[in-house]
């Protein structure tokens, strides 16, 4: 294709308006005063000499041939294509243009050419206009990338050829010397600048295998898409960005959720995203591009809009989301070249801490902790550090010396919050004083929490983590009757290993329907993948039974409902506790498979004594007859004893008074109640004095 300078474009249209006036002096319409209504032909004649003179002279046409000659280079413009590109676009430039246009088109309303102008313009023969009308169609160079528009004459039934010629204001926009985004496209794409590949932040052997494709696009691959497949903040936009600085080249990032919300129609989307890749000189990064294959018209329109100008433009496009989000291995008959971007290692994460904290801990060993404790990504890790000082500023602090506690609120800050959705965070925890159980036990929640501690040295340094099939997480059972503490030692771990604790209730996981339980769960586990979270999944036994033998098929599918939770629950890489009332109910195969078997029996009576004392709130009152001992006779265990002090402490302050042992053993009575039991007055002992309740009934 024969290319046209810029310049040369602009002094053929002054040169062509120049003959278009001359025409019309000489068929007779003019001199006429009332020609355009009130531009005369002197003015007209006046107008197009100075104007030849100035793109003949290069008077201003240097602030844009440049834009315009990189304009029609990129888009592939034949001369005819720029001469009404220019055309179109110069009453944009030089407002002298629309006076002439006026006066040519015999209509003060027409500042803009129409087709018809046009055509007559560039084209003398009837047949050579008939063949360039292809040249306004939709499907042509000008209108495909958007750089002209057509505007429809008001008159009803008016011929296509009356249609005004305009450019798209973006493209006048860009030809001026502006890179600002398409309004359009505000708050869906974002540019970054050229970057020097050296500085960014990519692996060695991520940057290699970037370097090879980025090198590899040219004559021989003109099209390719690269997928960078991995949890947030992996490094995808890293990786991309390193991809475009490999090539010389912009990153442009496109928001697909954003687009697929927005109101642009897919087609147009898809232009306007390619168009400003052009202007930008950058490569197109469409982050989020799993919604492209979810299911529905929309996705599908955009997933084909976007291939159909890729192939258009040519060259490379990058894509990402999380792994597995259903990209198909050829795209539009371009096969995909995907990159899977993992989470770093303990050994990894330990040393971007010690690096990007520089020496502003005030103990080694917690980077250590932190490291293994929480499982962020380089990207992340920076930001945590960025929370940590602002939360020591807040504290009065010295952000130059942040401690394990400002670090800790800073993992917490960035660690996915998906899990809000689908459980309840529990952030009111006990401490280890509070909790009574027999030694054992304590002993085995004590060796959790060192297992979890423990896993940057056994896993990584020691290479267990190499040796390990499936997932390196740790998962326990808490079992025991209801009130046993289960759930108040599943916050007390949280609290002393620093995570946050979101508690999962599994009877409303479980489906009747088939299929949806596994669909549930996977939503649950999906949320919790980048959590750093403690993950309390409470009424296990209700999904978690003995494996039945397979009669039907309702048999089939519940057994496979279990093992997809055991095989969630080992790929889970975090802590994972499971409570159950019923221990007697869980399948052997799967007790194999835990961690840590933690029993949480029935408190015994020197037991529970220490429950009511500890159960005491300091402010809350009490009278000279509360029997402590008395009341640690009663088997109950401290989720009841709990409710019997609380009951307790509403009948005083109802009737004004201190707690007293009449107010308890009421309480206990009611407790027994709930259970299910009567207690006889012999079992219950003297109660000293009634309980009297001033009720005000309205009638």
């Amino acid at each position: 294709m024969t290319e046209l300078p810029p310049d040369q474009a602009f002094i053929d249209v002054d040169r062509r308006l120049r003959q278009e006036v001359d025409r019309l002096i000489r068929s007779g319409a003019g001199p006429d005063p009332f020609r355009g209504l009130y531009i005369e032909d002197a003015e007209v004649f006046q107008l197009v000499d100075s104007l030849g003179r100035d793109a003949e002279n290069g008077n201003w046409l240097g602030t844009y041939a440049n834009r315009l000659s990189g304009l029609a280079h990129h888009f592939g413009l034949s001369p005819s294509q720029l001469r009404i590109l220019v055309a179109a676009m110069a009453p944009d430039l030089d407002l002298r243009y629309e006076r002439v246009f006026a006066y040519v088109q015999d209509d003060v309303q027409r500042k803009r050419p129409t087709i018809d102008l046009l055509l007559h313009l560039f084209w003398s023969e009837p047949t050579d206009r008939l063949k360039a009308t292809w040249l306004f169609h939709a499907a042509a160079g000008l209108r495909r990338h958007r750089l002209i528009q057509l505007r429809a004459d008001p008159v009803e039934d008016a011929s296509l050829l009356a249609s005004t010629v305009r450019t798209d204001p973006r493209v006048v926009a860009y030809v001026l010397g502006s890179d600002a985004i398409d309004e359009a496209l505000i708050g869906v794409a974002a540019v970054c600048p050229i970057a020097d590949e050296q500085q960014v932040p990519v692996s060695e052997p991520i940057s290699s295998r970037l370097a090879s494709l980025a090198d590899s696009v040219g004559a021989a691959r003109p099209l390719a898409v690269v997928v960078f497949e991995g949890p947030p903040g992996a490094g995808k936009l890293a990786a991309a960005r390193y991809l475009a600085a490999r090539r010389g080249q912009r990153l442009l990032t496109i928001e697909v959720e954003k687009l697929l919300r927005g109101n642009l129609d897919p087609q147009t989307a898809a232009q306007l995203a390619f168009r400003e890749a052009a202007f930008q000189s950058a490569i197109i990064y469409f982050r989020g591009a799993g919604g492209l294959w979810e299911e529905g018209e929309r996705p599908a329109a955009l997933c084909d809009a976007i291939m159909g100008q890729h192939r258009v433009a040519g060259g490379l496009i990058a894509m990402s989301g999380p792994i597995g989000l259903g990209v198909p291995a050829v795209i539009g008959g371009i096969a995909v070249s995907r990159i899977q971007l993992d989470m770093p290692s303990n050994v990894e994460r330990l040393a971007h801490w010690s690096a990007a904290v520089g020496g502003v801990i005030e103990s080694e060993e917690a980077l250590s902790e932190i490291a293994g404790a929480f499982r962020l990504t380089r990207g992340q890790i920076d930001d945590a550090i960025q929370v940590a000082r602002q939360e020591a500023i807040a504290g009065g602090n010295s952000p130059d010396r942040l401690t394990r506690e400002e670090l800790y609120v800073g993992c917490r800050a960035v660690s996915g919050r998906g899990l809000t959705a689908v459980a309840d965070e529990i952030t009111r925890h006990a401490s280890w004083r509070d909790l009574v159980l027999p030694a054992d036990a304590l002993t085995q929640l004590q060796e959790l929490c060192a297992t979890v501690r423990g896993r940057a040295t056994v896993l990584d340094r020691w290479g267990f983590a190499e040796m390990t099939i499936g997932g390196t997480g740790t998962t326990a059972l808490f079992a025991g009757p209801s009130g046993t503490g289960k759930t108040m030692a599943a916050g007390i771990i949280a609290s002393e290993l620093g995570l946050p604790l979101f508690r999962i209730d599994l009877a409303r996981v479980v489906s009747k329907w088939i299929g949806e339980t596994e669909k549930n769960l996977d939503r649950v586990f999906k949320a919790a993948e980048d959590s750093n979270a403690v993950l309390f999944l409470d009424e296990a036994d209700s999904l978690l039974g003995k494996r039945s033998e397979i009669k039907d098929s309702h048999d089939r599918y519940a057994n496979l409902e279990i093992s997809y939770l055991l095989q969630k629950m080992e790929l889970y890489d975090g802590l994972a506790i499971l409570a159950t009332n019923m221990r007697q109910l869980i399948d052997e195969a799967f007790m194999r498979r835990l961690s840590f078997t933690v029993l949480f029996p029935l408190p015994e009576e020197p037991d529970r004594r220490l429950i009511w004392d500890a159960l005491w709130p300091a402010a809350l009152p009490r009278q000279g007859d509360v029997d402590l001992d008395r009341l640690a006779h009663f088997r109950l265990p401290g989720g009841n004893i709990r409710n019997v002090v609380l009951a307790a402490a509403y009948l005083a302050a109802t009737e004004g008074t201190a707690v007293g042992m009449r107010h308890l053993l009421h309480g206990v009575r009611r407790e027994y109640q709930k259970l299910g039991k009567q207690l006889s007055d012999a079992e219950l002992g003297e109660v000293p004095g009634p309980i009297e309740l001033r009720v005000a009934v309205r009638r």
